[in-house]
């Protein structure tokens, strides 16, 4: 077994992830070391190690701490900014700045599962251990009672040289042991799923035609009247497989999660209390901003200037990114053809749901590049955001909308 720094690693891995403490044995009853371990600097040889279980966040009544929430714990205490971004999304300030002098809060993302529905009472007992769930998941409880796990945020207060780590253990604590809470966690990657190859209609059960029979009925399936939700990466929403005739966009919102401030139509995402979204709404006076953008940008032959739209929306994501540009045609894209593609473009080929309207969630660039685990809350938050536009273009149009989410993004 390595000895020296390779043993100090190896204890914070065993601490960390499996919920034991590794310790040298010390004092009459330690193991002798073996003739060829090296001594280390001071004269002194590393001991023998012993594991010793680790009991700091078990509870007598509920699991242990989510070992995700252990390493971040573990990591915010020492304040490496790297680790800090990538397994949370939290954005450390420079100890010297003034910000740090007098004091900043900061949110961890977290997922909260319940055991009981998210009422008033149950939003109010959190918000006192400064945890907040966003309004889009109480407007979900309303009409779901079965609405049990949800994202979060808790409060992490910065001062002077770092995280006041002891008051975020006891708050952690506290949270867990709220009656109504079974599971606290970090967000963290995605389970994978197995793919299967598709190259037919058949293959998924529906006819050359698209017609099928339901209550003796029959009509075409190629989703009229339903949302097609994409969370990715990359939406290139000015490519004729995603307009229709007018042109007009099929995309009827996008939420960029990314995006820090609302300008010119974006706006500001309240329920969810970040990111900003561009709702494409035509009215009887004027056409939706991504619809007049591609009326604008579209030549007599057709031919749309994809660049140009999306400089006239300000839809770049990757803006913030020091060298790298915005490429729209990426993973996000792909999916969204095979989804709900209209093979209306040269050679193209219709998707699964030609017809649907589509809603697009951008994950943020900067988390994306990092690849920090903090993606699953935005993906979860994402997938609501797409039933709660549905439900609410529902509404508008006095008839049911229904929504399917695609989330192929991660591991």
């Amino acid at each position: 077994m390595a000895v020296g720094s390779g043993w100090h690693r190896l204890r914070d891995v065993i601490t960390t992830l499996t919920g034991w403490r590794a310790i040298a044995a010390t004092g009459s009853g330690a193991a002798a070391p073996p003739p060829d371990r090296p001594a280390k600097h001071d004269g002194s040889t590393d001991s023998e190690i012993r594991l010793v279980r680790n009991d700091a966040w078990v509870d007598s009544d509920k699991m242990p701490l989510d070992p995700r929430l252990r390493v971040a714990l573990e990591i915010l205490a020492r304040g490496d900014p790297r680790q800090v971004f990538e397994r949370t999304g939290i954005r450390l300030p420079d100890s010297a700045s003034a910000e740090a002098r007098v004091g900043v809060i900061l949110q961890l993302p977290v997922l909260l599962e319940l055991s009981e529905p998210l009422t008033i009472e149950v939003r109010k007992a959190l918000a006192q251990l400064q945890v907040a769930v966003a309004d889009a998941y109480a407007t979900e409880a309303e009409r779901n009672d079965d609405l049990r796990c949800v994202t979060a945020t808790v409060d992490v207060e910065f001062r002077g040289r770092g995280i006041e780590i002891e008051r975020l253990h006891t708050r952690v604590r506290r949270i867990v042991d709220l009656p109504f809470v079974r599971r606290l966690a970090l967000p963290g990657p995605l389970l994978s799923c197995e793919a299967a190859s598709l190259e037919t209609l058949d293959d998924f059960g529906l006819p050359a035609d698209r017609t099928i029979t339901v209550d003796g009925n029959d009509f075409v399936a190629d989703g009229t009247g339903v949302i097609v939700g994409i969370i990715d990466d990359g939406c290139a929403l000015a490519h004729w497989d995603f307009v229709r005739a007018g042109p007009a966009s099929r995309v009827v919102a996008i939420w960029d999660q990314g995006r820090r401030s609302p300008a010119g139509a974006w706006q500001a995402v309240t329920d969810f209390g970040y990111g900003c979204e561009l709702l494409n709404a035509p009215s009887s006076q004027a056409p939706g901003p991504i619809d007049a953008a591609l009326r604008k940008h579209t030549n007599a032959e057709g031919v749309i200037a994809e660049d140009a739209v999306y400089d006239e929306i300000d839809f770049r994501p990757y803006a913030a990114l020091a060298g790298r540009p915005f490429n729209p045609s990426t993973h996000g894209t792909h999916v969204m053809g095979v989804a709900a593609g209209s093979g209306g473009s040269l050679f193209g080929k219709a998707g699964v749901a030609p017809a649907a309207e589509i809603i697009f969630v951008q994950l943020p660039p900067e988390l994306i590049a990092a690849g920090g685990a903090i993606l699953t809350k935005l993906v979860h938050d994402g997938a609501q955001y797409i039933f709660d536009r549905a439900a609410r273009r529902a509404k508008a149009l006095g008839v049911p909308v229904p929504a399917v989410v695609n989330i192929s993004y991660g591991n």
